[in-house]
């Protein structure tokens, strides 16, 4: 992470010295509170023209899953990977995303699928630790990054996406996910009343 960041730094030292230079990367950021990063994620959705990749541990936002709509019906590709407590979770968008016939994929194998990325025409990332919720634009402290322009950072980034897909499982409404022990240890299920909490390691379970 240490040389990545010091690469990207003088790729843009680099390219502020040069003088007319069109392929450089940018970077924009974004900070709540104080700033609307949820915009900043459905504009530039809404400028997407071939393919978004979505990687998303928290996906709560309405808009945001709007956005991914509207960019499926003027035919761009859409492909959302998403964390396993996104099936149960009562505020998660997944149906919403699945009845417009978005593929969507569940990575189930890690103990949290804790990314939260965006991927657009292969050209632009989005990152940070902004999940794509209404806590993380209206409650919580986050950040958001959006690099244009770096084509091995892209590239590398494509490679992360398709390597978790390869892992995951397809999603579908009646979605059932069964652990064994092999992975158990490494996961935990939340389950919440109105007066309590209670995580739970599962020897074996099954979800619908």
């Amino acid at each position: 992470m240490y040389f990545a960041m010091v690469r990207y730094l003088l790729i843009l030292l680099t390219c502020s010295l040069l003088s007319g230079c069109v392929s450089c990367p940018k970077a924009t950021v974004c900070f709540t509170p104080g700033e609307n990063c949820t915009n900043l994620i459905i504009d530039s959705v809404g400028h997407a023209k071939k393919s978004v990749l979505v990687q998303a541990y928290q996906f709560t936002s309405k808009p945001i899953a709007e956005s991914l709509v509207q960019a499926k019906k003027r035919g761009v590709d859409i492909k959302v990977i998403l964390d396993e407590s996104q099936t149960s979770s009562k505020h998660s968008v997944i149906n919403e995303l699945f009845e417009h016939k978005i593929p969507i994929w569940i990575d189930f194998k890690p103990a949290i699928a804790h990314s939260k990325v965006i991927i657009i025409d292969e050209q632009k990332i989005i990152t940070g630790s902004f999940n794509f919720s209404d806590a993380a634009q209206q409650r919580n402290a986050e950040n958001l990054l959006i690099i244009t322009g770096d084509s091995p950072l892209v590239e590398q980034y494509v490679k992360n996406w398709k390597n978790r897909q390869s892992q995951s499982k397809h999603y579908t409404p009646d979605f059932k996910l069964s652990l064994n022990s092999s992975n158990s240890s490494e996961r935990f299920f939340t389950l919440s009343s109105s007066t309590n909490t209670f995580s739970i390691k599962p020897y074996s379970i099954s979800l619908s």
